[in-house]
């Protein structure tokens, strides 16, 4: 299936719990079909964590137009790369240039392990939805009426983020991925927390009393859950695939007799 649309709806929490993340989506290809998601957050008390979370999201950024600018994208269209490695590899490139700029900036502050952060990065590229983490965070792909997470339920983290699986703990972090192809209709959440079972249950509720084949079911899903789980997050993104869509160069000024 070639994407040619991608609708994408954001929640922001209240402001106690705002300030201390922030998200981004943007689409580097600058074509239909591609889609950037990341968020990253404090996972400590402090202004030193905060600053990491805002560091960590904008070299986020910074290394996927990084990767897109460097011509991959453009040996992919020809067969060099699989959509899967694509995708993969445009968040490989984003986390170890997080990582590396609040590592570095940690170690000139004397700072190591205490400015940390985690985050979270989606992306949809040639039909392939990649998803990685570090530190937590969950996603999941609701499937007619179905809900699948993305990653275990536990993320890999700990008490002392100097650990390792924290972007900016050490010189090299620990990233969850995954990956799968992509559906019309398939909507993806991403949330800068984990789930609790009640949350997770209600999520797929919802997702089972909604028709999918209705344009207005990805905002009507969205807004249930960001009702429901409002008070618990800090932000939220949902995106949903299709319907396919024709997009025309010029607009037509009029119709010939």
């Amino acid at each position: 299936m070639t994407l040619t649309r991608i609708d994408c709806h954001f929640h922001r929490g209240e402001a106690a719990v705002a300030e201390t993340s922030s998200y981004v989506a943007i689409n580097p290809g600058q074509v239909p079909g591609s889609l950037v998601v990341g968020g990253a957050w404090a996972v400590r008390e402090g202004i030193g964590s905060q600053v990491a979370s805002k560091l960590a999201l904008e070299h986020f950024v910074v290394g996927v137009l990084k990767y897109f600018d460097s011509g991959k994208k453009y040996e992919a269209l020809e067969g060099e790369e699989s959509p899967t490695e694509t995708s993969l590899q445009v968040l490989e490139t984003a986390f170890r240039s997080a990582n590396d700029a609040v590592f570095n900036f940690g170690t000139k502050l004397s700072a190591g392990g205490r400015m940390s952060a985690s985050l979270i990065g989606l992306v949809i590229e040639g039909s392939i939805l990649a998803a990685a983490r570090a530190g937590g965070g969950c996603a999941y792909l609701s499937r007619t009426g179905e809900v699948f997470p993305f990653f275990e339920d536990t993320p890999k983290t700990g008490s002392d983020p100097a650990l390792g699986y924290y972007i900016g703990a050490q010189s090299a972090v620990a990233v969850e991925l995954a990956s799968v192809a992509v559906q019309e209709r398939d909507v993806v959440f991403v949330f800068p927390c984990i789930l609790t079972e009640e949350q997770e249950g209600r999520l797929k509720e919802a997702a089972q009393e909604i028709d999918f084949t209705l344009a207005s079911s990805c905002g009507e899903l969205c807004r249930r859950v960001f009702i429901e789980f409002s008070g618990a997050l800090s932000f939220a993104v949902a995106s949903r695939i299709g319907p396919e869509a024709i997009y025309l160069s010029s607009p037509i000024d009029q119709l010939s007799a």
